[in-house]
Formats: C-alpha cells, structure tokens, sequence
C-alpha cells in the first residue's frame, strides 16, 4: 500500500508551524502599506481573507499572504464570522485557524466550504474568496457532521448567493486536495506534518480513510470495486471482473467489442446509429426518429402533432390537424365559404367571375377598377371625395367635418363650418368670431357677443351683505292673499339689496354680485341624467367633493355655511309640502308653476328623488354648519349628531342627521369672501348694537312679551323708538337669521344662539319644562304652494321643539332653525292651561304641525327690531 501521508505515532500532538527564515517585510496587494512580518495562509493560499494582527489590518493578497508583528495574535475571519485568535506565523494552515492540532471532521468542512466558493475554481493554486461581506455567517458551525453542516443555512446560502454550485465539495475531494499542500509545506520545511484524528483514520495509519489508495492507481479505497488491485477500480455488471479484464462489461451475452452499449445491458445494438438501442429505439432502422408518443406510426420528429394519435400533419401550420381543420389553405375563410378552399392567396369571389378578387382588378364590375374605386365591393358607389367611408352618392356631410350640408356653412370646406357672426369668414379662419371686437385669443367667450372675460372674483357691497328675501308683496294674516303693501311693516314694504347675479363660465358659475361669493349653478355632482337620488351625498362626502373641486380655474371651493347658503334663499319660493303627494315616499307630484325658494333662471334645485322613494321635498342642501347639539332624529327617535341643512324645496332649515344611514343631501359649493357670515358688532351704549359687517343696527332687548300675533309684531317695531330712532322695523328672515350664533345652543352653552356679549334675551319655560329661550317673528311670510302668505317665518334661537305622541316634546330642529307659524295662531288663551308633554295639550289641541310635529310657539315668539345703517 502507498502510504502518501504517513504520519509517525511518534510526532507530539501539538500542531506547531515553524516560522522558517523568520519571513519578510514588505506589503503586497490586499494588505496594509506597513511593513512587517509576512505571513500565508493555506489550504491553498487564500487570498481575500480579512485579517487584524493589531497593528496590521486588511484582507490577504492573492498568494495568501498577511502582514503581522512578531509575538501578535492574529484573527482571521469570512465575512462576519470570526475565527479565534491564533499567533503570527510565517505558515499558517487551516487547522490552526481552528485551533486543532491535527486533521479533524472540522477541518474537513472548512476546507470544503473554502474550496467551494473559490472564485477561480478552474485554478487549484490557491483560493480567491469572493465578498462574504453582505451575508450572515455568524453561525456557521464547522463542528458538524458532513451532512448538516453542508445543509446548514450558511452554507446553503453562501452556495446560493456567491456559487454555481448547489453541493459543496466531496469530503474525499477536499482533503486530498488539502493534503496535497500540507506534503508541500512539510517537503519545504515550512511546517512539521500534522497528525489525523481517529475521526478521520479508523484503522490508524496514519491516512484519512476516506482518502486511502491502497492500489495507488488513483482512485480512493472508498470508490475503487478492488482496493488492492491497481489494474482495476470498476466493475459494472459486479461479476467480480473488473472492466478492464471483463469482455462482456454488462454481462448482457455481447462482447464489449460488438457492443454498441457496453455499459448498458438492456441495449447492444443501433442500427441506424443515432445514439438510441434498438430496443428503446421505435423506428431503429430510421436516424431521424426515435419515438412516438402517441403511437400513431409517425415519429414524434415528424409529427405536427407528437401527443395526438389523431392527428399527424397540419399542412397549413395553423395548429389544428388536417383531420379536425375546417380551413385547410388557413386563408381566416373556412371551407364551406371559401370560394377558393385551397388556394390560401383567394377566398372571395365577388363577382362571381371566377378569377378571386385577390386577382380581379375590377371586382364589384361596375367597370371602375379597384385602384380608382374607392368602394371595391360596391357596385353602386366608387368615388369618396372625403374619404369617410360613406360614398358620394349617399354621403349627407361631402367634407365630412361632422356637420350635415344642409348646415354647413361650408359645405365643401372640410376646414370650415360655422361663421358666427355671419362675415363670411369660418370660424377657424376668423380671429374675432363672434365680431365683438376682442380677438378670439383675448376673448374668453369667443362665440358669445355679449361677454369676453373670464370669471372676475366680485367685491362684495359690505363683508356680510344681507341680501333681499325677494317678496315684494304683503299677505293678508287670515286669507293668505296677496294684497297692496300698506306701510305696516312687512316685508315686502321694504326693499333691501336685491338679489343680483351674474354668469361666467358659460353660466356653470353664478356671481352674486353683492355678497361677492361665486357658486357652482348646478348641484348634478355626478353629471348624469339630471338631479336625482345618485347626486346626494352625505354630510362628510359633500365637504370632501367641495374640497377637491377643480372647476371654473378655481380649485377653492367649500361647503358652503347655513349663512352663506341662506343668501342665495330667495322667500319668495312657495312650499309644496302642503301639496297632496309631497310629503308621501315614492309619489310623483306636479311642481309646474310652484316657484322653489331660488332663482331658477341661475340654479338648479333638487327635488326629493320618488323614484328612489324619496319624499318631494326632500330637497335638503347640505351645509357645512354643525349642530353644535345633539337632535331628536325623527327617523330612528332617539339622539343623534346632525348639521343644519337648507330646504329650498318647502322653505326651510333645521337640523338633519349627519350619518348617511338616515339620508343623503344635495351639494352646491361656493367660494370667495370667506368673511361672509361673521358679525362685526359693537354695543352703542344706548340700547342697539350696530354690526359693520351687514350695516343694520339692533335693538339690544327683545320684546321681553310676545306679541299677540303677527300684525302686533309688526306694530311694535314700527312704533319703537329705541335710540331716538323712529325708522325701526320687525326683520325680515335674512336680517335675523344674520344673527344666529351655531357656536350656542341652551343645551351645551346654556345660552339662545346668539351672541350675549351684545344681545338680550328672554327666558322662558318651554312646553318640556325646560329652562330655554324662545322664536323670533321675521316681517317675511311663509307662502305654501298656492302662494297663500298666511303663515309667518320665525327663527329659533331656542330649541327648536316637536311632538311626538310616544316621545313628548323634543328638540327635533335646533337652536338656529327657521321654521313657520300661522299669523293669528293664538292656541292658549293662556299659560295655565298647558301641561308639558301631556298629550291633551297637543294633538287635541292642535299645538303642533307637520310631520315633524312642529310645536307652535306663539305664546313664546318674541320681537327683536331692526334698522337700516350703522352710528358713524
């Protein structure tokens, strides 16, 4: 036996390298630029592998070697697992840096794993280590058996990672490999030769087992079928006649030199020499086939279709066989209608002249050839002057520029059909459209006369303007007619800032031209088939909408406030609610002739959806004002959070839910004067507060006693003198409200909604039996449907109260509402007779109205007068 690393029992078992000759100064590459001493590291020198000595840091050079100081311990490491500190050799093997004194199972992986992700593999000089830097191999364990260790996941993916190898080394590999450069190093005298552990070396010869030779003929004991015969290593057909001795090699009764598979002894003869026995070989007598998959008799190299018995050829190589193919010349023309079946260049033969049209120069035969006819296959059309597909013939648009003939006023001018202004000149043509004479590229209404600039953002008459209810007319308080005002105060004796608007953005914006605020005309959020239930949005939805509004050139759009939507509240809307029908889900009511409480010539308005079983007058416009107060919702009976909303259906405001469960709202947004709503006021010291905001003057008191009825109200501002001042009048709806406070309410600042800085109130007991303050009259009628002014608006800066028959009396509306009472309704002769929530005081009564039970309040509707202009 050749015994090629033989190690004597003798030699002590401390592993030691002899620094011989002391080694070299000097730096090389991958190392530090100081001198020192030089050392190597080996399995095969291994380059690239980080190193610290303490004085001298760095990585090896591509010979393996280091820099280090005599008597400093140096730590090696991959990536950033470190090896223990080991003392600064001349020659430094693997072994040390494992801190062994002989070959052991570890070593046996280290040298795997090193010579495994060699980067220069094709060069077994030495080992380049490629960058381990951006991996984690902290827990690489060397101490493991072959197999875990080589399934460990630092291994697994550093292969993965730095590697084309999916395995590591072979054990036997690696070792040989290693000894081979320990027997160079002890030849040299560089290093004394170490010893095998009896891991390694079972039998104790001093030679890794699994790197034993006995025959030396240079395959391992492990692999070699006769370990002690150097003329044989292999024996295929384990007869006990190695294949160098053996004639018949697979024992399959043929000589391995008449064999053409000598290895393989289920094959011996290809008789077409293609590389297949005969006996796998389908066709053995055909060099171009080995195989049919589908057994139909034609070779898989041959057949279109190798997995299909049915099928073997597809001539027109359209992917279905010849058998199943209903288009055998695959011209996209089945066979049944292909005029031409086999001839994939024809399958039309349009004038059934036999000569397909492919070929046929005339193929409609209207004597017209097909290059000069524009409709080949027609015979009754041939020329189509503006090329739009339809003929001359038939052809209603001859320039085909999408207006008819008969209204082009260009006819046959493909670039012109319009002139505006009728000069002659089309309008693509002409500079000033519509002769107004502002250049198109001035004008921004180039088509309209009348207008040539864009939306002006409007200045506003005062900061908070209070405009005009609109109703120039007085009604009688019994009849409801309308009547000749007579200076007794009502509304329409006065005339305020009438309303006045303006357009721009071809009308989809309206200015109001004393409020200074801009307002989208149409509330149809979603651009579809008008106003109906899939415009309405909740609360939130139609402040976020507003929000990300980008229209007109503006992108500041807002939900408007109860204050700013009630500028645009024109009183004299009529309510339809008493309309048979209008408060009913799901009925469709006649609105013709029934003016809503907005000018329709700017805006559109919502009506309730009864499609989608909504009430007519659900007309409600979400606002941006939170009811500061929790409500008694009249849907779910119990409190809830809500807005107030403004109806521009039956002409009025409350409070409504902000949950979307219990309904949606129409949008309308508005921008600009973001002042408008806020009071500037200031207490003139004798009893009436001025604002400079909307440029009206207060009295400081209320009433303190209500008025008997509506004309009484009236008679007591026209009479008052408060101030010295004999001009006072009872406020119209507009001009009282102005003064509503939403920051206030009796229930969460136990105050009216107004602000008390400058403003009195009186308190009262209401029909709950709560402490609270009362409505005020407003000199504006309320009118219903048949334009009956009857009833008369008050605001609430109380709560706003209703009756339910099973709930009692309860805050439906909030304080801020604007609701309506008749003009004589006087229901109690006097306080005493009313008991609170008793059903008896209600609806045998008739204290309440409405589907909300509206309670009504003239025992507790008092008077705050009012007067045009402000102290200097």
């Amino acid at each position: 036996m050749n015994n090629r690393y033989h190690l004597l029992t003798t030699i002590c078992m401390t592993f030691y390298l002899s620094a011989c000759g002391g080694g070299g100064g000097g730096s090389s590459s991958g190392t530090d630029e100081s001198t020192g001493l030089t050392g190597v590291i080996f399995d095969s020198p291994i380059g690239n592998m980080a190193y610290d000595s303490g004085t001298h840091q760095g990585v090896t050079n591509a010979d393996g070697e280091y820099l280090y100081e005599e008597g400093e311990s140096v730590v090696f490491s991959l990536g950033n697992y470190t090896f223990s500190g080991v003392s600064g050799k001349s020659v430094l093997s693997i072994i040390d840096l494992l801190g062994d004194e002989d070959i052991n199972e570890d070593t046996v992986n280290l040298a795997r794993f090193l010579q495994s992700i060699d980067s220069e593999d094709d060069d077994d000089s030495t080992i380049q280590l490629p960058d381990l830097s951006d991996l984690d191999l902290s827990g690489l364990d060397f101490a493991l058996s072959e197999s875990d260790f080589e399934a460990s996941p630092e291994v697994q993916e550093t292969l993965e990672e730095k590697t084309t190898r999916t395995e590591l080394i072979a054990a036997s590999e690696a070792l040989d490999h290693l000894v081979d450069n320990i027997d160079t190093y002890v030849e040299d005298g560089d290093i004394e030769e170490p010893a095998v552990s009896e891991e390694l070396d079972a039998d104790g010869d001093g030679t890794a087992d699994i790197i034993e030779d006995a025959d030396d003929d240079g395959v391992f004991d492990d692999d070699d079928a006769f370990p002690e015969d150097g003329s044989e290593s292999v024996d295929t057909d384990d007869d006990g006649v190695g294949n160098n001795e053996d004639t018949d090699d697979d024992n399959d009764d043929v000589a391995d030199e008449s064999d053409a598979f000598p290895l393989d002894a289920t094959e011996s003869e290809d008789s077409d020499s293609d590389g297949v026995g005969n006996n796998s070989d389908a066709f053995p007598n055909d060099e171009t086939e080995t195989t049919d998959s589908d057994s139909d008799g034609t070779g898989d190299n041959s057949d279109a279709f190798p997995n299909d018995e049915s099928e073997t050829t597809d001539s027109d190589g359209d992917g279905t066989g010849d058998n199943a193919d209903t288009d055998d010349d695959n011209d996209q023309v089945i066979d049944d209608e292909d005029a031409f079946p086999f001839d994939d260049t024809e399958s039309a033969d349009s004038d059934d002249d036999g000569v397909g049209d492919n070929a046929d120069t005339d193929d409609d035969n209207d004597d017209v050839a097909d290059s000069s006819d524009a409709f080949p296959f027609d015979p009754s059309e041939s020329v189509d002057t503006d090329g739009d597909g339809t003929g001359n013939n038939a052809d209603t648009d001859d320039d085909n520029d999408g207006v008819d003939d008969g209204s082009d006023a260009f006819p046959l001018d493909e670039t012109e059909s319009v002139d505006t202004d009728g000069d002659g000149t089309g309008n693509n043509a002409d500079t000033d459209d519509d002769n107004d004479g502002v250049d198109d590229a001035d004008d921004a209404f180039p088509l309209d006369e009348t207008q040539s600039t864009d939306c002006v953002e409007p200045t506003p008459t005062y900061t908070y303007t209070i405009v005009d209810t609109n109703q120039t007319l007085c009604y009688g308080e019994i009849t409801g007619n309308s009547e000749t005002c007579v200076g007794e105060g009502q509304d329409g004796d006065y005339e305020g800032n009438q309303p006045s608007y303006s357009t721009c953005n071809d009308g989809g914006i309206v200015i109001d031209n004393h409020t200074g605020l801009m307002w989208q005309a149409s509330s149809d959020t979603d651009g579809v088939d008008g106003l109906n239930r899939d415009d309405q949005l909740s609360q939130a939805d139609a402040d976020s909408y507003c929000s990300a509004l980008d229209y007109g050139n503006f992108s500041d759009w807002r939900l408007p406030s109860t204050k700013e939507l009630v500028s645009i509240y024109l009183m004299s809307g009529e309510d339809l609610s008493a309309k048979t029908g209008a408060t009913s889900n799901g009925t469709t009511v006649d609105t013709e002739g029934i003016e809503p409480f907005i000018d329709t010539t700017y805006f559109d308005v919502g009506y309730g959806d009864p499609d989608a079983g909504e009430r007519m007058i659900d007309g409600q416009y979400a606002s941006s004002t939170l009811n500061i107060t929790q409500i008694f919702s009249g849907i779910i009976y119990e409190l809830a959070d809500g807005f107030f909303g403004v109806n521009f259906v039956d002409g009025h405001i409350k409070t409504y839910e902000t949950d979307p469960t219990y309904g949606n709202f129409y949008t309308r947004c508005v921008r600009g004067n973001t002042s408008y709503g806020a009071n500037s006021f200031t207490d003139n010291g004798n009893s009436t507060v001025s604002d400079s905001a909307t440029h009206l003057m207060w009295e400081q008191d209320d009433s303190s006693t209500p008025p008997s009825d509506f004309s009484d109200a009236l008679a007591m501002c026209e009479a008052s003198t408060t101030g010295s001042w004999t001009d006072w009048r009872l406020p119209n709806m507009k001009e009282l409200h102005s003064i509503v406070d939403y920051t206030k309410s009796p229930e969460n600042t136990a105050s009216p909604a107004v602000n008390t800085t400058y403003f009195n109130s009186t308190q009262v007991t209401n029909e709950d039996g709560e402490t609270d303050w009362g409505a005020y009259w407003t000199s504006t009628a309320l009118l219903n449907y048949l334009g009956s002014g009857n009833k008369g608006a008050y605001v609430t800066f109380g709560r706003g109260l209703g009756y339910f028959s099973n709930y009692g009396v309860v805050d439906v509306h909030g304080a801020g509402a604007q609701r309506s009472d008749g003009k004589t309704d006087n229901v109690l002769s006097s306080a005493s007779t009313f008991t609170p929530n008793a059903a008896s005081s209600f609806g045998t009564t008739g204290y309440s109205s409405g589907p909300q039970g509206d309670v009504l309040r003239p025992e507790y509707n008092y008077v705050r007068c009012v007067r045009d202009n402000i102290l200097p």
